[in-house]
């Protein structure tokens, strides 16, 4: 049996018996969903996890579907980040030493995981991008913390050989950092409820936008745009917390309402009863919730910056328009909310086809294709 080890921000929390730990909303929670698909892997590869957790004194090591899970003690992320990870990096190459995989599987250049999976030598390395910073930083200026991030992405990038990214664009980006990559896209697919939504349109329009209040998500148009006539009969929910949220909440019109950070199921019941998504982001190798609103059945009003807009087929099921264009999106939202009965039929469009592309099991059927290909080699 070959040993996988994957180093990745797992959210420790949802593990079975370390609920007191602190939950952390930057965690990258749809990785939870996938931890019962990688079991259906458990009779191939002996899976072992390695993740910085904070709210643990000592390393903690728990067993659970079929899988090892290896907590490391984190106390302050920002002074790691000061540190270029130094010291957490020495950690994880140790506890990868003494696991001895046969592959290395590490997730995301926003926390450790990157620029440790760029240091490990002796063994394979398979690196999987969750979002591009220095995509996002060509669109956005960014503070001085996300500059940092940006850096140590396109260090680690240029150190690594073999990638995954979600989306056609997820992989276009790494290649501009370093053209000798070899790429492929594995989607990620969403959680079991989402494809189970059974969708009760409210009466009256409401669209909806979930996501981080950043002016790179295309936040400040949408919410201008809604200022005007055409869409006053139209209700905008917006769901999530940010830098700019205070001043959209200072200039935006009454049929916005602002509903602060979204727990998992709120945004299930949003997702219910909304008539579209609307995500006008300017980067975005995703969004999940792109998918996970797909899945539901929701139409969707996206950009061609968003890499999950492949799941988004222009005019069937929403709509797919340029960053930054607020024409656009004005007859977007007027198309979706032309009648509730369009909103429906827009949400069905193909959706057998796109709830099989977005299960976690095909997720995990691509990356143990890869994992075979790289222990072949």
């Amino acid at each position: 049996m070959k040993r996988l080890c994957l180093l990745a921000d797992y959210p420790a929390w949802l593990l079975p018996g370390m609920d007191a730990m602190p939950a952390n909303r930057g965690h990258c929670t749809w990785l939870h969903m996938l931890r019962p698909h990688f079991e259906s892997l458990t009779h191939e590869f002996d899976i072992h996890w390695v993740v910085m957790a904070k709210g643990i004194a000592r390393p903690v090591t728990l067993r659970t579907d079929g899988q090892c899970f290896h907590m490391l003690p984190r106390k302050r992320k920002l002074i790691a980040m000061a540190t270029a990870y130094l010291f957490e990096i020495r950690r994880i190459k140790a506890l990868v030493r003494e696991i001895r995989p046969d592959l290395v599987h590490a997730w995301g250049t926003e926390d450790v995981y990157a620029l440790a999976a760029a240091s490990i030598t002796g063994v394979p390395v398979l690196f999987s991008l969750q979002g591009c910073i220095t995509q996002c930083l060509a669109v956005t200026k960014g503070k001085a913390l996300m500059r940092l991030q940006g850096a140590y992405e396109r260090h680690a990038l240029k150190r690594l050989q073999n990638v995954t990214g979600e989306s056609e664009r997820a992989c276009r980006n790494m290649q501009d950092i370093n053209p000798r990559l070899h790429t492929t896209i594995v989607d990620y697919g969403i959680g079991e409820p989402f494809h189970q939504i059974v969708r009760t349109p409210a009466t009256e329009p409401v669209i909806t936008f979930i996501g981080s209040l950043y002016p790179a998500k295309g936040i400040p148009e949408l919410v201008e745009v809604m200022k005007l006539p055409l869409l006053s009969g139209i209700r905008l929910e917006v769901w999530g917390t940010g830098p700019v949220m205070e001043e959209l909440k200072a200039s935006a019109s009454a049929n916005v309402s602002f509903r602060g950070h979204a727990s998992r199921q709120q945004v299930l019941d949003a997702l219910a009863t909304t008539w579209a998504l609307v995500i006008p982001t300017h980067c975005d190798t995703g969004p999940t919730v792109v998918k996970e609103a797909r899945a539901a059945a929701v139409p969707v009003i996206t950009t061609t910056a968003a890499g999950a807009s492949r799941h988004v087929a222009d005019g069937l099921s929403g709509h797919v328009i340029a960053p930054g264009d607020k024409d656009a999106l004005t007859q977007a939202i007027l198309s979706v909310c032309a009648s509730r009965e369009r909103s429906i039929e827009m949400g069905n469009h193909d959706i057998a086809i796109c709830r099989a592309n977005l299960l976690g099991g095909t997720t995990i059927r691509h990356f143990s294709d890869i994992y075979r290909q790289i222990l072949a080699r």
